[in-house]
């Protein structure tokens, strides 16, 4: 990977991910294995507004207009297992 041992500044609009960051106690597995990967790398986090963030990717900004494929995507979505809903008894025993 090249960003291994280069210090670089990451600009993001997601607010809520530097408060992940400075945060020891993380809500579940999942944000806390993503965490533990974002720290191993050398980096300054910087918050821009989601207007000034001319660089976020084509996803995050486009519009899905077919209802069909947009039921598809949360589908999937959903269902995943890193960022997923894990069903209403799963979420119920986490609680």
């Amino acid at each position: 990977m090249y960003l291994y041992g280069v210090h670089f500044l990451l600009e993001t609009d997601c607010r809520p991910l530097i408060g992940l960051l400075n945060k020891p106690d993380l809500p579940n597995d999942a944000a806390s294995r993503w965490i533990g990967y974002i720290l191993q790398f050398d980096f300054e986090i910087s918050h821009i507004k989601g207007v000034e963030n001319c660089v976020a990717d084509a996803i995050s900004r486009r519009v899905i207009t077919d209802p069909d494929h947009k039921s598809k995507i949360i589908k999937q979505l959903h269902e995943m297992g890193e960022g997923g809903h894990r069903g209403r008894d799963a979420t119920k025993k986490n609680i």
